[in-house]
This record gives structure tokens, sequence and C-alpha cells, in this order.
């Protein structure tokens, strides 16, 4: 998609005999050192060129028991060296009665699909990854878990690119609960990230950690600006942090199966909260709203995001259509 919005669909999955090449891709595309896209499907990892040519790498769930992980959800990262690193939510060599089926995986992968395990989860370390991993300034990976942990409410993670795992930070609720979205490691050194749940109202949470883990709560979202952030943070040139609330804000009455449709917010480093846009300030969201997926910051310094409900199209009763917006920030 251009950034005046004209768009081009370069592939449509599901286009091979039985699907071999796989569907529903949930995460973003990483533009690898070669000059070509990689991606994955929950259950594959594939390349494609700007000129929409597919192929399929790698096959989760391709050794018994699905030792190899199952089920990917996160965008890959591609490190210096050209190795691109990732996470399943399920699968792994480790089997436990608290997640029968494996509680997932963080693998390693050449750019010609050679995929090896570094870790596999067993709960009290973390519990289904779907985040992407981060790459901090210390060569190490860090990452979440919605869920798992000393209380089961997710975790903060590092992971050496040898595979040597060191849980960070376990949820108790209070602080945040089921973090879903991708770390930033900002230019003061920590990271900062979100929480679908927990904080102070139960609406979710964002958070400033430490590279060694300690965590502060910056804000406990209460609804009236925004709630439920499934979206991690990125980091703007100003230095302050933008994001997305799936839902809550004002935009109440106006949403198709949700009570109110999300925000677009600014947050300084210690925590001070700006809403810059609720989203369904009309009837049908001709906007979009609940916005899942992180913003992309672009050169022009614009924001740009994507929505899962609403837009100008007939979507019918349950409104799933989606949008594609940019948001142009405007000084604190």
């Amino acid at each position: 998609m251009t950034p005046q919005g004209a768009l081009t669909t370069l592939y449509s999955f599901c286009s091979l005999p039985g699907c071999t090449d796989s569907g529903q891709p949930f995460a973003g595309l990483q533009l690898g050192f070669d000059g070509n896209f990689y991606g994955t499907t929950p259950n594959t990892v594939f390349k494609i060129n700007t000129g929409g040519q597919l192929t399929t790498l790698y096959t989760f769930c391709s050794l018994p028991n699905c030792a190899d992980g199952d089920n990917t959800y996160a965008a890959l990262l591609e490190a210096p060296g050209g190795n691109f690193y990732g996470t399943t939510s399920s699968g792994g060599g480790v089997q436990t009665f608290e997640c029968q089926g494996g509680c997932g995986t963080v693998f390693k992968m050449t750019v010609s699909g050679a995929l090896t395990t570094l870790y596999s989860f067993h709960g009290k370390d973390g519990y289904g990854p779907v985040a992407t991993l981060a790459l901090g300034i210390d060569g190490s990976f860090y990452g979440t878990t919605p869920r798992g942990g000393a209380h089961g409410f997710g975790t903060v993670f590092r992971i050496t690119p040898a595979g040597a795992l060191t849980l960070l930070h376990s949820f108790g609720g209070a602080d945040g609960s089921a973090p879903y979205g991708r770390l930033v490691q900002a230019t003061d050194g920590n990271f900062y990230g979100t929480t679908t749940a927990g904080g102070a109202f139960g609406y979710g949470a964002a958070f400033k950690m430490t590279p060694a883990g300690k965590l502060t709560l910056l804000r406990s979202f209460n609804f009236t600006n925004g709630a439920t952030p499934y979206a991690g943070l990125v980091q703007g040139s100003d230095g302050n942090l933008y994001g997305t609330t799936y839902a809550g804000g004002s935009g109440q009455g106006n949403c198709p199966n949700i009570s109110a449709c999300g925000t677009i917010f600014r947050l300084t480093p210690s925590g001070q909260l700006t809403t810059l846009y609720n989203f369904c300030p009309q009837s049908g969201c001709p906007a979009g709203g609940a916005p899942f997926a992180a913003l992309a910051l672009g050169v022009d310094g614009t924001l740009y995001g994507t929505t899962v409900l609403g837009g100008s199209t007939a979507c019918g009763a349950d409104g799933f259509c989606g949008t594609i917006f940019r948001l142009s920030l405007v000084s604190p």
C-alpha cells in the first residue's frame, strides 16, 4: 500500500490445493536483509518477494508430538547474522499438566528454512507466547507470554541467541495481566509494554521494565481512557510512546459487537497518558474501530495502523471489515 492508500494484493493464501500454502496470517511481515519479506501463518513460515511469489520455508508440527512447536502468531525478527527468531504458542519438547500439547517455544530459523528449537516453555516460566521478540542492545531477545509464570497471569523473559532463558517478571494482576504485545526498548534503555487485563481497574496496563527485570506500572486503563490494549508500543522521534487500545474510549454506542471501539494514545516515559483519538465517533464506524495490531511509525513521522471493525464498505451485521489509517502526530 502506498502512503496515499493505493492497495495492491500481492498474494491470496490457500491458493494451492489442500491449502498447502496455509492461511490466516496474524502477524506482520519482516523485511529481510536480502530484500524479501518473511512472515508466518499459524503453522508455517514463508518468504514472499515484492512481486508476490511465495515460498513456504517451514511447516510446524513436523516432528512427533509437535516438538518443533505449533501455532505461531508472532512476526519474525531478523537478527544481525541473518537468522530469524520467533515463537510458537503451543507445542515444544515439554508436556505438562498445565499446558497439555506443549506450552510453546522460541525458535531460530535460517533464510533457507532450517529450524532450531531454542527453548520449550513449561508453564512456570511462561505459557503460550504470541508476541514478536524484541532484540535488546545487549544482544539478547526479550519477550512476553500471556499466561503462566508464578501467578498464572503471564511473564516477561529474556533469552540469549544460544537459548538460555531467564524469567524476568511474573505478572500478579495488580501490575497487569495477560501481555499480548511486543516489548519495545526505548532510547533510555528500558523496555515498555502493555497488558490486556489487570492493573488497578482490570482493563489493562502499560508498564516500564529495566533489562534486569524491575517492573514499574506506568498507567492503568480505566475504560474511559481505553481498555484491552492487545498491541505493544512504538517510540516516536519525540521520545514518547504511542499505542492503541482495542476497546474503551468515548466512542460508545456506535461500535458493532463491543460497547466502545478503542483509542490511540500517547504515553510519556513517566506515565502521563493523552488520548489522541477515540474510534467510532460516528455510527457504523466509517473510519474503523477496534485496533488490534501495533502502530507503525512512517518515515514521514506519521503513525499508520489497522482496525478490525468498520470501514466504508458494506460489512453486514457483524461489522467485520476493517480499515487502514494514518494519524498525524500533534506535539504535546
